[in-house]
């Protein structure tokens, strides 16, 4: 575990280092403009969510009801090995290191901002689903992880700062894992 999670935060810092002048310029915009984007782009994040909430909902009709995506079943499985790990991970490593990756460096790639968004978001959908596949049926799968994808590319292509999506991204993946640990505790 703590191999692992010093390789992520190795990545991460990498990462964050080839990009450090835009990171930083983007800290600094944000400290003066939070209030405005929090409120121009939370919307964006709500529509996402909901998105996710119904297509999980459909899924699980579908599959059945005990049906999970297979990343969020082996996150699961490590939670009960490791918390601490999932939690660190999950909340703060996974947002940075996955904005970092699939949201600014393909914005960098793409000029055209429709298909940034759309390759984002698949992109970001499509690498969550293969981490835990294990049938053709785990690709429904790809609707609730696309969405938060677009809408966090979205949110980056129209502000052109990656700390509003990796701020609403940190809320996100800190609102499910809290609810995982209730889940655990209650359950």
């Amino acid at each position: 575990v703590i191999y692992v999670l010093l390789v992520e935060i190795i990545t991460m810092s990498s990462i964050m280092l080839v990009l450090n002048k835009k990171i930083t310029k983007d800290i600094d915009d944000m400290k003066k403009n939070h209030k405005k984007y929090f409120k121009k782009y939370f919307k964006y994040y709500l529509i996402a969510l909901f998105i996710m909430i119904l297509s999980n909902v459909i899924i699980n009709k579908i599959m059945g009801d005990n049906s999970i995506a297979g990343n969020e079943e082996a996150l699961r499985d490590i939670f009960k090995v490791s918390p601490l790990y999932v939690y660190i991970s999950s909340v703060f490593i996974a947002p940075i290191t996955e904005e970092l990756v699939f949201r600014q460096s393909i914005r960098n790639l793409f000029s055209n901002k429709i298909l940034f968004i759309i390759i984002s978001g698949l992109v970001f959908g499509t690498l969550h689903v293969l981490t835990g596949f294990s049938s053709p049926f785990d690709l429904l799968y790809l609707i609730p992880y696309v969405a938060p994808g677009i809408a966090f590319a979205y949110i980056l292509a129209d502000s052109d700062n990656i700390c509003i999506s990796t701020s609403l991204h940190f809320m996100h993946n800190g609102v499910l894992m809290a609810l995982q640990v209730l889940s655990l505790l209650f359950i």
